[in-house]
């Protein structure tokens, strides 16, 4: 897989941080008239990280879920079921989903508008527009956030063109109305007198299409679900980091380590990168195990970084273990456990042809110190290139919005944006698997 630099993973958090602060803004000042450019561009950049996100997820070639044991948690004494990231993934949106849906109820913002008045204007043709304040005869706030209930007087284009002034009894609005602003209103041009509504962020909802405020929260759950994929990759990186500094350190343990594994007939290897193709003339991540003149496949869960596992188990001994014959897997691979100096375990599987080729013992089951090797790795593949470049731009775009007026050249450049992310996306992903095909060719033989 692609390798991003930490230039480039340190910019897509900084982006990350900035966008999410940028998305707070309407929070406190709440919504402008429409249109919502910014809106828009945020929505655009969190669809195109959540695309770049399954991408990748589908970028890693597929096997057979029987014959994927995954990362262990300890030396086990039976084959775990296959391990099953789509539920844990799900689970982490459905919970992305929850808390700002969970905010929004607590929050306390039922509409003011009745459906009966909603319904009869409906009938003679809904309109949401701009309606300007002429006179604010009372403000009580509502709730304890910066929502305010207003009795106003606001002036109404009919569909001619004639100006109507008509009192609105309650207006609920974020911050505090002035004459002379302009306000969202649902009315009908063809007969002002129906009535006006003004009810921010709840006006679309109203006419039977997603309120902004409900958009408020979707941007918010996308945000979320980047930032959580964010401090996934910042903690991998922190975590590899650190791994050669844990090894040293409990050099201790791993002396107990060795003579444990030792004891029971395990094979020492040296480990380094390469690939094995399947039965189906499928390209699988794996190790290349040498030991003396003999050299075996390991291969590993296709969600791992085969050039990390191999970097990370440079730093020590490591040792191979077979599974007792009643314990293999079906099929022409073998289960197999590595076991690192420090006490860390990862499942592999090992083709059955090669079983010969390395004098490995069976697996010790008493008394050896381990801990799940790297499951940190699992998620590196998970982030996306083309992830961190539409942040940045979307971020860019963000500050662009904020130096400039609404109208105008920022206009411009936020549709320029959202027209140009997703291809470049599109770009970016096409040359990253062309190259990985190409490494694939390359190296098949191996």
């Amino acid at each position: 897989m692609t390798r991003s630099t930490a230039l480039t993973r340190l910019s897509g958090l900084l982006a990350a941080a900035g966008f999410v602060g940028w998305l707070l803004r309407p929070l406190i000042e709440f919504w402008a008239p429409p249109p919502r450019l910014d809106l828009l561009a945020a929505l655009a950049v969190c669809g195109l990280g959540g695309v770049g996100w399954w991408l990748s997820a589908r970028s890693a070639p597929r096997v057979r879920q029987a014959a994927s044991p995954g990362v262990l948690d300890a030396v086990p004494t039976r084959l775990p079921r296959p391990f099953r990231r789509s539920w844990r993934l799900f689970v982490l949106a459905l919970v992305c989903m929850i808390t700002p849906l969970g905010g929004g109820v607590l929050a306390d913002r039922p509409s003011n508008a009745r459906l009966d008045q909603v319904a009869v204007i409906r009938e003679h043709g809904a309109r949401i527009a701009p309606v300007e304040v002429v006179e604010v005869l009372s403000v009580s706030p509502i709730s304890r956030s910066n929502t305010f209930g207003s009795t106003l007087i606001v002036e109404v284009p009919d569909a001619h063109g004639e100006m109507h002034r008509v009192r609105v009894e309650v207006a609920r609005t974020i911050g505090r109305p002035e004459p002379g602003e302009h306000l969202s209103a649902l009315y009908s041009p063809a007969d002002p007198s129906l009535g006006v509504i003004i009810d921010d962020g709840n006006l679309e909802g109203l006419l039977g299409g997603p309120s902004r405020m409900w958009i408020l929260l979707a941007v918010m759950w996308g945000v979320t679900c980047l930032g959580l994929v964010w401090l996934l990759a910042a903690l991998s990186e922190l975590n590899r980091a650190f791994r050669k500094l844990r090894a040293g350190v409990r050099a201790r343990r791993a002396v107990g380590t060795e003579v444990s594994i030792q004891g029971s007939g395990a094979c020492q290897l040296t480990v380094k990168v390469g690939q094995q193709r399947d039965t189906r003339q499928v390209i699988e991540p794996a190790l290349l195990g040498t030991a003396g003149n003999a050299t075996v496949h390991l291969i590993v869960d296709r969600h791992l970084d085969a050039s990390v596992l191999a970097e990370d188990l440079g730093y020590g001994p490591v040792w191979l273990c077979w599974l007792p014959e009643h314990k293999r897997l079906p099929g022409n691979t073998v289960a197999a456990v590595l076991i690192t100096a420090d006490g860390q375990t990862l499942w592999v599987r090992v083709p059955e042809a090669e079983l010969d080729t390395l004098s490995a013992g069976p697996l010790p089951w008493r008394d050896t110190p381990a801990r799940p090797f790297g499951p940190y790795n699992v998620w590196r593949q998970r982030v996306h290139p083309a992830g961190v470049p539409a942040v940045v731009v979307g971020f860019l775009a963000a500050v662009a919005q904020a130096a400039f007026t609404p109208a105008g050249l920022a206009s411009w450049l936020l549709w320029i944006v959202i027209a140009l992310s997703p291809a470049t996306a599109t770009l970016l992903w096409y040359q990253r698997r062309t190259r990985l095909l190409k490494n694939a060719q390359e190296t098949a033989t191996v």
